[in-house]
């Protein structure tokens, strides 16, 4: 949400500077993003006086036109088809002067020396007219600085606002905000004054959906003209961000951001009947959206009618049947209360949003409505020199009155860690437009304003005394928390393997569980496995995730595009899979880890392989083995059970013979759609958490005496794996071997076919003493001399 600190200004008295307010409004909780100077970019601009033009002699399309600033006369080639006659005045960019990262310079066009640019709107950056120059007043003086001529200096404040605060998407809500916090009064805003003629026309509305729409206000103006807006009310939109159209439609965006209350203009003689239909869309009905596409609607939409089609998708756009046209001339006012849900529904499954369906999606005030209404109907009759026709339609009403809230001072004292008066508790409740009352028994019942839908309960109360009193006044008191034996949840079991991962060099990344169906089916999923979300949030990817790899190659694909040499990654989550022989049952939802690594690797790895290889990947399988599951695991080749991965590099994990995932090259071809490196690993374990460890963890001391090393290089048969070997090690070594680890795999010269060279690393280390060199040896010969017998193997020296 941006904000205009000048608006601010016009609604509460702001002396401070924007930084203190921008402390003072995060440390609230109205985060501010960032603070932009709004005109800053326009440094030496002035307003011109025009003194005279002529043709160019070289260009056609262009006119020398002298122009003076009060100091200085200057010749300028324009080619603008609204030059004002002598004595007008323009914007003026004399060389020199900067516009935006521009420098203005002089130069030659057609032969002639042009001293300056005669700027528009859009040259500006002020506006979006770029047809012509930007005519400025004749009140204007030559000379002066354009910034203070148009008053366009501002501060612009982005404001990162939560979903439970729709109060704070319009400035009249910041304003309150920052009148509770700095005590200082807001001016409510008023239109300019009109008067209610008779109503002209009978317009009946009706709201077959109460529950859908629990408000709808309505006022006709009539006798409209439609023109441009006034210069300030069209740069107030540009600096935040909207479009200007015209005088009506500008209107209805100004109280949108004012009182964050959407409202919509219909051209009341395109309405049949004339009459307003609040209703649900009859399946398969269509409407034509102002955005030039047909709609096809559910029952579930929400609808605008005239007497007999539709004519605006609630809360979201307008129909084009019934937009604002230049010959519009009379014209009817919408400002409703839409349910939230059935907006956010609708927007989703269209794939269409709006300022309007952003506001409504959150909530808005329909105790405001009639003020939004009246507001927008003044100005609307002001700018476009029409009538107000007759008093509001008013359907729904202000609904019933809401029940106060109980407001308990102990409870307060206690969540808050010091006691607040009576005076203080009322005081502060007040600031925010809540209505406050004591009962005997010093409880506080709160009534809280209609602008304010967040506050809804007991600790929603003490929450707002906190903020707005300020967390800094609170003391600082360290729980007291009851430990009490618990069985572990997944997050427990799963933090040791965060950690554990990262410390081998990979980085946790965290995605969206949504994905689209090819991508799944080329991972294996079955069409009659995948969830299919009714309201996807986003249109292209319509169904829950069955494995994680997707969107993590996806981080992979973006890392390689910002030029990282290499990138090792993991994430830890939730997988979601249909029961096609039971729809009604709940999808299952499986913990999956899933890690992909590729290019260089990093330097303070071991090893001596640049780049990642296969034995990284099984490195990584081995950790989750130990550090997750404690048990035994062994890497089964199975490509045919793996077509997503390259055939030389696919195997099926086993955990203790139980298969729990994958390990293996991504398929090149694979590799090629989803543009990664080839050569990319992946792999794939089952977290469920009956195959974890369930034993008592024990701590134990850090080892306190040094690891001695050992290699060991064998020529084995083809056929054994380098798993078979490392627990055979760990059998047949003595109890002070304290790991094992393949490094390296050699097939070729001087290895006979059929056989493969495997190394090993054998870490040796005794926890009560430092073990000597012949101990050492002794130890390393005779489990070597094992594994020669065990697998018939020739060591090489």
């Amino acid at each position: 949400m941006r904000v205009s600190l000048r608006w601010l200004r016009e609604l509460i008295e702001l002396p401070e500077d924007p930084a203190t307010l921008a402390e003072r409004l995060t440390l609230a909780g109205l985060e501010v993003e960032t603070i932009t100077r709004a005109g800053e970019h326009l440094a030496g601009v002035v307003a011109a006086e025009v003194l005279a033009e002529e043709p160019h002699p070289n260009r056609p399309d262009l006119r020398l036109v002298a122009v003076g600033d009060g100091r200085t006369r200057c010749t300028v080639a324009c080619g603008a088809p609204n030059i004002p006659p002598p004595g007008g005045r323009v914007a003026f960019a004399p060389p020199g002067a900067r516009i935006g990262s521009t420098t203005v310079e002089a130069r030659k066009l057609g032969g002639v020396d042009s001293l300056g640019v005669l700027c528009s709107e859009a040259d500006l950056d002020i506006g979006t007219d770029a047809a012509g120059l930007l005519l400025l007043p004749d009140s204007v003086p030559p000379g002066a600085d354009l910034r203070d001529a148009l008053e366009l200096d501002d501060v612009l404040l982005d404001l990162a606002v939560t979903p439970n605060r729709p109060d704070a998407l319009g400035h009249l809500g910041v304003a309150r905000e920052l009148g509770a916090l700095l005590h200082r009064p807001v001016r409510l805003p008023t239109p300019p004054a009109f008067t209610r003629g008779p109503r002209e026309i009978d317009l009946p509305v009706r709201v077959d959906d109460p529950a859908g729409c629990p408000r709808y206000g309505a006022q006709v103006v009539r006798g409209l003209r439609v023109a441009s807006s006034p210069w300030h009310l069209r740069y107030r939109l540009h600096t935040l961000g909207v479009r200007p159209v015209s005088n009506l439609v500008d209107v209805t965006n100004l109280v949108l951001l004012l009182f964050a209350q959407p409202l919509h203009a219909f051209d009341l003689l395109q309405l049949r009947g004339p009459a307003v239909v609040v209703r649900r869309a009859r399946p398969g009905e269509t409407i034509w959206t102002l955005d030039g596409v047909e709609r096809t609607l559910t029952g579930d939409d929400l609808l605008i009618c005239d007497a007999e089609r539709p004519v605006a998708l609630a809360g979201i756009m307008g129909g084009l049947d019934s937009e604002i046209r230049d010959s519009t001339t009379d014209v009817l006012i919408e400002c409703a209360c839409f349910d939230p849900r059935s907006i956010r529904r609708t927007s989703r499954r269209l794939g269409l949003a709006s300022e309007s369906s952003f506001r409504f999606e959150r909530g808005t005030d329909r105790g405001g409505i009639p003020h939004a209404l009246a507001y927008a109907a003044g100005l609307i009759a002001d700018l476009g020199r029409g009538r107000v026709c007759g008093d509001p339609l008013d359907a729904g009403g202000p609904g019933p009155d809401p029940q106060p809230l109980r407001l308990r001072p102990a409870r307060l004292a206690r969540i808050a860690g010091r006691p607040y008066s009576k005076d203080e508790i009322s005081t502060t409740l007040q600031r925010l437009g809540c209505r406050v009352r004591f009962t005997p028994d010093d409880a506080a019942e709160v009534l809280p304003p209609t602008w304010r839908p967040d506050l809804t309960r007991e600790i929603d109360l003490i929450e707002e005394i906190t903020r707005i009193v300020g967390y800094a006044e609170l003391p600082s008191t360290p729980p007291v928390l009851a430990a009490a034996p618990r069985t572990p949840g997944n997050w427990e079991r799963l933090a040791p393997l965060r950690t554990l991962l990262v410390a081998r060099g990979l980085t946790e990344t965290v995605n969206l569980v949504f994905e689209d169906h090819d991508t799944l089916a080329a991972f294996g999923a079955a069409t009659d496995e995948l969830v299919r979300l009714r309201n996807p949030l986003d249109a292209a990817r319509p169904f829950l995730r069955t494995t994680l790899l997707p969107a993590l190659l996806r981080d992979l694909r973006t890392a390689f595009a910002h030029r990282a040499p290499g990138a090792a990654l993991f994430e830890i989550g939730k997988t979601f899979h249909r029961h096609p022989d039971d729809p009604a049952r709940p999808p299952d939802e499986v913990w999956r880890l899933a890690a992909t690594l590729a290019g260089q690797r990093l330097e303070w790895l071991a090893g001596n392989a640049p780049n990642y290889d296969f034995y990284d990947a099984a490195d990584v399988v081995a950790n989750v083995a130990r550090a997750a599951f404690h048990r035994t695991y062994r890497l089964r080749p199975d490509p045919d059970r793996l077509p997503w991965c390259h055939p030389r590099a696919a195997c099926i994990v086993d955990i203790e013979d139980h298969p729990a995932g994958f390990a293996g090259e991504l398929h090149p071809r694979l590799a090629q759609t989803l543009d990664v490196p080839q050569g990319t690993l992946v792999l794939e374990i089952d977290l469920r958490p009956e195959r974890f460890h369930t034993t008592p963890v024990q701590a134990r001391d850090l080892p306190r005496f040094p690891a001695v090393r050992r290699d060991l290089a064998a020529v084995f048969d083809e056929s054994v794996t380098a798993g078979a070997v490392a627990a055979a090690a760990r059998e047949l070594g003595p109890d002070f071997l304290e790991h094992v680890a393949v490094f390296d795999v050699y097939r070729g010269e001087p290895v006979p076919p059929g056989k493969k060279s495997l190394a090993f690393a054998f870490s040796y280390r005794h926890p009560d003493r430092t073990l000597t060199d012949p101990e050492v040896e002794l130890a390393h010969r005779r489990l070597v001399d094992g594994l020669a017998a065990r697998f018939a193997v020739t060591i090489r020296r």
